[in-house]
């Protein structure tokens, strides 16, 4: 074992870790930032050719850090050099004057972010390729559009290491025993960190029953197959092409219904479809987040600025309520 101390150990180098180990390394704190599997991996969530971005949220607490995540999105990309966002706009689409669709315009609106409502007369004007009931329409939100999955978790990555952060793949942790210094286990190495921040996807159960941890996670796709983290090349998911394959050809006429390229991640849900984004019960210097339930990517910004920020003792800048570990009562079978 070195004698070696980082400031915040990161565990995980997807999305999520990558952006917390980031933005701990461009504040000059001493980071190092471990992944268990050889980088590039298609083995988690965080890989791919692309993720939407949005404001458009029915819950505010999104859309209000969806303002802040975009301007670093920004930023991120003009360090790196290549592009990591293309804002195309995006469009939420459901019943006009229905509960989806007006909770997205109070949610815009609170947060003073551009958007419109369209009629279903102009909906139908301006989108002539739809094909949706007569009574429905959409809220446009200009400032969505894609974000290139890929390059932006190697442009966190490389920005880190340009800060000075240190990344190790191939480095599963074994083992995390607590005390005012933490050390991680890996099977080649020991570290050392004074703060650690746990970001472990799908793996989170496997990581966190040691502390007493067991949070109510699902594995999925909003509507794909549960899988186990270790057969997910195991799973059936030909029904979930099949669902696709039959809402394109009924909402979208002109296309091709049949994918041109396959890809599949992991989706980890929470029973509320909200991240956990807090410390480990009893223990002040170790941080999880997890149970992203779809919001992560667009988010992974923000996510990692207030991970670090509780990894450093320090008041968050977003009120963290909504994504309280304790939200949820204590899981049998620990």
């Amino acid at each position: 074992m070195s004698d070696e101390i980082y400031d915040v150990v990161v565990v995980g180098a997807g999305v999520e870790g990558s952006a917390a180990a980031y933005y701990l390394a461009k504040r000059g704190k001493k980071t190092l930032l471990l992944e268990q599997f050889p980088l590039p991996h298609s083995r988690g969530s965080s890989h791919g050719q692309s993720r939407i971005t949005r404001k458009a949220y029915s819950q505010d607490f999104y859309t209000e850090m969806m303002h802040e995540a975009t301007d670093i999105w920004r930023q991120l990309e003009r360090e790196a050099g290549w592009e990591v966002f293309r804002q195309t706009g995006f469009i939420a689409i459901g019943q006009y004057k229905g509960d989806f669709l007006e909770d997205n315009i109070s949610s815009l609106k609170r947060n003073n972010a551009q958007f419109e409502y369209l009629t279903p007369v102009d909906f139908r004007r301006r989108y002539p390729m739809l094909r949706y009931p007569n009574d429905f329409s959409c809220v446009a939100d200009p400032d969505g559009g894609i974000l290139r999955a890929d390059k932006a978790l190697m442009a966190y990555q490389t920005m880190f290491k340009t800060f000075g952060g240190r990344l190790i793949d191939g480095a599963m942790v074994t083992n995390i025993k607590r005390g005012n210094i933490v050390t991680l286990e890996t099977p080649n190495a020991t570290y050392r960190g004074r703060s650690v921040i746990i970001c472990p996807g799908p793996w989170a159960s496997q990581i966190l029953r040691p502390f007493g941890v067991k949070l109510p996670l699902k594995i999925c796709l909003h509507s794909g197959p549960d899988i186990d983290t270790e057969l997910r090349d195991q799973a059936d998911d030909k029904w979930v092409i099949d669902l696709m394959k039959g809402y394109v050809r009924e909402h979208f006429p002109s296309l091709e219904p049949s994918p041109s390229i396959v890809e599949t991640c992991i989706y980890t849900n929470t029973p509320d479809e909200h991240p956990v984004l807090d410390y480990i019960p009893g223990n002040r210097n170790i941080v999880v987040g997890v149970g992203f339930s779809g919001h992560g990517f667009k988010l992974s910004p923000v996510v990692g600025k207030v991970l670090g920020q509780l990894a450093c003792g320090e008041t968050p800048s977003y009120s963290l309520t909504p994504f309280r570990i304790d939200r949820f009562p204590p899981q049998a079978g620990l």
